[in-house]
Protein backbone atom coordinates (compact mmCIF):
# COMPACT_ATOMS: atom_id res chain seq x y z
CA UNK A 1 0.00 0.00 0.00
CA UNK A 2 1.19 3.75 -0.34
CA UNK A 3 1.07 5.74 1.69
CA UNK A 4 1.39 10.10 1.21
CA UNK A 5 4.36 11.70 2.90
CA UNK A 6 2.18 13.44 4.82
CA UNK A 7 1.11 10.52 6.44
CA UNK A 8 3.98 8.91 6.44
CA UNK A 9 4.93 12.49 8.41
CA UNK A 10 1.88 12.32 10.76
CA UNK A 11 2.48 8.55 11.97
CA UNK A 12 6.10 9.20 12.44
CA UNK A 13 5.53 12.60 14.80
CA UNK A 14 2.81 10.57 16.81
CA UNK A 15 5.77 7.68 17.39
CA UNK A 16 8.15 10.00 18.68
CA UNK A 17 4.93 11.70 20.74
CA UNK A 18 3.81 8.14 22.43
CA UNK A 19 7.26 6.60 22.48
CA UNK A 20 5.54 3.39 21.15
CA UNK A 21 5.18 2.44 17.48
CA UNK A 22 3.50 -1.23 18.24
CA UNK A 23 0.31 1.65 19.70
CA UNK A 24 0.72 3.94 16.47
CA UNK A 25 0.16 1.21 14.13
CA UNK A 26 -2.43 -0.81 16.01
CA UNK A 27 -4.35 2.28 16.03
CA UNK A 28 -3.89 3.03 12.62
CA UNK A 29 -3.43 -0.52 11.61
CA UNK A 30 -0.58 -0.34 9.62
CA UNK A 31 2.52 -3.26 10.34
CA UNK A 32 5.57 -1.99 12.45
CA UNK A 33 7.68 -3.40 9.81
CA UNK A 34 6.66 -0.29 7.41
CA UNK A 35 6.86 2.22 10.31
CA UNK A 36 9.90 0.92 11.18
CA UNK A 37 11.23 1.23 7.48
CA UNK A 38 10.13 5.14 7.60
CA UNK A 39 12.29 5.82 10.52
CA UNK A 40 15.26 3.94 9.11
CA UNK A 41 15.07 6.73 5.82
CA UNK A 42 14.46 9.39 8.51
CA UNK A 43 18.31 10.40 10.16
CA UNK A 44 16.56 10.97 13.40
CA UNK A 45 16.50 8.68 16.89
CA UNK A 46 13.86 8.21 18.36
CA UNK A 47 13.86 6.90 22.46
CA UNK A 48 11.18 4.27 22.73
CA UNK A 49 9.93 3.09 25.95
CA UNK A 50 10.58 -0.78 25.11
CA UNK A 51 14.36 -0.27 24.28
CA UNK A 52 15.64 -1.58 28.10
CA UNK A 53 18.86 -2.57 27.84
CA UNK A 54 19.88 -6.07 28.68
CA UNK A 55 22.33 -4.91 31.07
CA UNK A 56 19.62 -3.08 33.01
CA UNK A 57 17.46 -6.16 33.47
CA UNK A 58 20.72 -8.22 34.29
CA UNK A 59 21.08 -5.79 37.53
CA UNK A 60 17.40 -5.28 38.33
CA UNK A 61 16.92 -9.16 38.39
CA UNK A 62 20.01 -9.43 40.98
CA UNK A 63 18.62 -6.99 42.79
CA UNK A 64 15.28 -8.43 43.25
CA UNK A 65 17.48 -12.21 43.69
CA UNK A 66 18.94 -10.41 46.96
CA UNK A 67 16.13 -8.42 48.12
CA UNK A 68 13.87 -11.97 47.94
CA UNK A 69 16.71 -13.97 49.76
CA UNK A 70 17.01 -11.21 52.31
CA UNK A 71 13.03 -11.39 52.60
CA UNK A 72 13.60 -15.58 52.91
CA UNK A 73 15.79 -15.38 56.05
CA UNK A 74 13.89 -12.99 57.52
CA UNK A 75 10.63 -14.95 57.30
CA UNK A 76 12.63 -17.97 58.35
CA UNK A 77 14.02 -16.19 61.58
CA UNK A 78 10.83 -15.05 62.34
CA UNK A 79 9.05 -18.45 62.13
CA UNK A 80 11.62 -19.86 64.25
CA UNK A 81 11.20 -17.16 66.85
CA UNK A 82 7.29 -17.43 67.15
CA UNK A 83 7.92 -21.48 67.45
CA UNK A 84 10.07 -20.80 70.32
CA UNK A 85 7.67 -18.73 71.86
CA UNK A 86 4.94 -20.83 71.85
CA UNK A 87 7.01 -23.63 73.30
CA UNK A 88 7.56 -22.62 76.55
Amino acid sequence: MQYSQEFKEKIISEVKEIKSISVVCRKHKIPTTTVHGWLKKTSETINLKSKVKNKDLKFENKTLRNKLADSELELMILKDLLKKTYLN
